[in-house]
């Protein structure tokens, strides 16, 4: 495993999956659902001791999902090329992160939530100088979690957590003050899996 998160081309492979092909939801067909759907950036960023994950915790002011963990990012607006366009504004308007700063890696499976979103996740290398800036009406919080913690089995849990459809028994990641669980926590769990899976493809040779 310590092969893949701290070799820069390996942790891109183990993202991709095997025939991904990047492909372009456009805002116009994906508005056209009843449900609302938003694009998420996934931003990994090398450090001096490995790769990390960037997260926000959102602002309790916020009617959506108030001073819950989250990747940054929003509902798709109508003059978005793309998704991926879509990620990149939400992460700019809430961290300060520059579209130059970012090299999309993949997307992932949309995930949806009790409150009626669909969210698509990009998966993205940041530039590691980025000095990223929370906008208060959104973000209450930056903070980074070591990938190599985000993948260790020991750091999950279940616990039973009111959510809008009620209580439900949930995988929770806590980390320092933070506890990260819901659509966020499924989001790992899909690019946590593309990585095992490559780890143990590369230990078979």
């Amino acid at each position: 495993m310590e092969k893949i998160i701290s070799q820069r081309e390996n942790l891109i492979r183990a993202l991709q999956t095997p025939h991904h092909t990047a492909g372009r939801v456009t805002a116009k067909s994906v508005t056209s659902r009843k449900i609302r759907t938003a694009a998420v950036l996934v931003p990994f960023v090398e450090r001096s001791d490995g790769y990390s994950v960037v997260f926000t915790k959102r602002s309790p002011d916020l009617t959506d999902h108030p001073g819950q963990i989250s990747f940054p990012g929003g509902c798709v607006d109508g003059l978005d090329a793309d998704l991926v366009a879509t990620a990149k504004r939400e992460a700019f308007e809430e961290i300060g992160i520059i579209h130059h700063q970012v090299e999309v890696i993949t997307t992932l499976p949309e995930v949806y939530t009790g409150t009626g979103f669909v969210i698509h996740p990009v998966v993205a290398l940041v530039d590691s100088r980025v000095a990223m800036v929370a906008n208060p009406a959104e973000v209450h919080e930056i903070f980074e979690v070591p990938l190599a913690f985000l993948l260790t089995a020991q750091n999950y849990r279940t616990e039973m957590i009111q959510t809008s459809v009620g209580l439900r028994n949930c995988e929770t990641i806590h980390f320092n003050q933070f506890r990260i669980w819901g659509a966020t926590a499924m989001i790992i769990a899909q690019f946590r899996q593309r990585i095992e899976d490559y780890s143990r493809l590369l230990a078979n040779g």
